[in-house]
């Protein structure tokens, strides 16, 4: 599974959770972070995903089928309990 983190570097919701996120155990998952300053590929997942606000990370499968969008470390820590 992917987890695809979209986040401002000015954001400081997003440097929290980035920074809360280096304490969990990510390993079986493919992590993706996505700078929202717009490039060609930046623009198609947030019309892909519909990404209104940050930060948001959102869990998809082998084919990037969106599974859950998760908005805060509580969500993400029990998702992962729930799929360990």
């Amino acid at each position: 599974m992917k987890l695809l983190k979209f986040s401002l570097p000015e954001c400081k919701p997003c440097t929290i959770l980035s920074k809360q996120m280096e304490d969990l155990d990510l390993s079986s998952y493919e992590v993706k972070e996505v700078d929202m300053h717009e490039n060609d590929e930046t623009k198609a997942l947030l019309e892909k995903y519909g990404i209104r606000s940050v930060p948001t990370i959102i869990v998809a499968d082998k084919d990037g089928n969106e599974i859950k969008r998760i908005r805060d470390i509580i969500q993400l820590k029990q998702f992962l309990a729930d799929n360990a």
